[in-house]
């Protein structure tokens, strides 16, 4: 059998644990597709050394990614630049197949920039024109399509795309509207496959107190980037007084509430770009209460099997959502983008949703704990159906993805 070499393009493996769950779960299911195929991750430069401990853990081939930086004077000429781009293009030119999952990209002003969308899913797609290589994009979400040079970008790469994979209805009707007559299919986060283990979660959960299963247990995820985008520093940032708000509601209704971050930076403490950092301020402005933080630096699939242990999750980090959803755990999002309300759809709870860039309405966010707890059990047994139709629909979303391949 001749080997397959696959680059994936646009993930990280530490720090933020969506990137970690989307690349755990896409080998899984490729694997099914391609048996035997050998897989490399191109992962961000500053945290190197991370991504390939979280690397070798996952037992997955990692190597640096590059920007444009390093294709245009002066910084191409530096050593650092040189020897990453020699290694990139090394394992791109040995690739068969080059997929993106960005997972999120083509997102213009306020809140992202032609030059992301340039430095990553653009660079990507031009690298494979250039060298030749299939550069296929698997399930994500796109746009808004918010300025010129976003729209020119993203109609360049999607319209050679086969067919635009997306996650979601809004996410298809914004490239619908982008490209009229272009072929596309809606599909699930692949990351809702990811594996998980409730009693493992259930012994993790010791550590901080929580698993005596006779509570009434809640996960809050706060988010370093719904942080960023709010108005306010430290305590005093909107995000923090949200979370703080959902907190005390979770409280005075009987839960044992604790805090997961999603994106832990052992290295790093800014807000802006670490969830730990923000569930301290949570923590600050609760003091002096006891809050339980799961301040370890954990795997996605360990994350994911603590949250399956949870009466109810609430979210403001897209894959903590996803998490709860795909442990049928009934859940309230935090968004700040259509993807948040594209994925409770697929569950049939599309409504359970909060604007976390906004005041917290607290009325509103009464009435939709009213209906999870009323109907709690329901919610269970619905979410564990609509979990059999998720991993059947995403099984499906790998053989058409392999069938555009071969006929590639």
């Amino acid at each position: 059998m001749v080997r397959m070499n696959i680059l994936i393009t646009g993930l990280c493996l530490q720090g933020n644990k969506g990137g970690a769950a989307l690349a755990q779960s896409l080998k899984d299911v490729l694997q099914q597709e391609f048996p035997g195929a050998d897989f490399i991750y191109s992962v961000p430069v500053p945290e190197f050394t991370q991504e390939k401990i979280w690397g070798k853990k996952l037992g997955m081939d990692v190597v640096r990614k590059i920007s444009i930086k390093d294709f245009v004077p002066p910084w191409c000429f530096k050593r650092s630049s040189r020897h990453k781009r020699k290694a990139f293009m090394r394992a791109l030119r040995s690739s068969d197949l080059i997929v993106d999952m960005t997972a999120l990209t083509y997102v213009g002003p306020p809140k992202g920039t032609a030059l992301g969308s340039l430095q990553t899913r653009f660079l990507y797609f031009l690298l494979a024109k250039l060298t030749r290589k299939p550069f296929l994009a698997w399930t994500q979400t796109y746009g808004p399509f918010s300025s010129v040079m976003m729209r020119l970008m993203a109609r360049s790469d999607l319209a050679r795309q086969p067919i635009v994979f997306c996650r979601g209805q809004d996410c298809e009707r914004t490239v619908r509207g982008l490209l009229p007559g272009k072929k596309t299919r809606v599909y699930p986060d692949v990351a809702c496959a990811l594996p998980y283990n409730s009693a493992e979660g259930g012994s993790l959960l010791m550590k901080w107190g929580c698993a005596d299963t006779n509570l009434k247990v809640a996960s809050l995820s706060p988010s370093a980037v719904l942080y960023k985008s709010t108005a306010g520093q430290g305590s005093e940032n909107m995000h923090v007084r949200f979370c703080e708000q959902i907190y005390r509601l979770l409280k005075r209704r009987g839960y044992t509430v604790i805090l997961i971050p999603h994106t832990y930076r052992p290295s790093n403490t800014d807000p802006d770009s670490c969830d730990k950092a923000v569930c301290d301020l949570v923590k600050g402005k609760l003091s002096p209460e006891r809050v339980e933080i799961v301040d370890e630096d954990l795997s996605a699939s360990e994350l994911k099997s603590i949250i399956s242990n949870m009466t109810i999750h609430i979210g403001g980090r897209y894959h903590s959502i996803i998490a709860a959803l795909s442990s049928s755990v009934p859940c309230i999002s935090l968004s700040w983008h259509t993807k948040y309300r594209d994925a409770m759809e697929f569950y049939g709870i599309g409504d359970f949703v909060l604007r976390a860039d906004e005041t917290l309405n607290e009325s509103n966010t009464e009435r939709l704990l009213d209906k999870i707890e009323h109907k709690h059990i329901e919610l269970r047994q619905m979410l564990a159906s609509k979990q059999a139709d998720v991993r059947e629909s995403i099984k499906e979303n790998a053989q058409i993805f392999a069938t555009i391949y071969r006929n590639l």
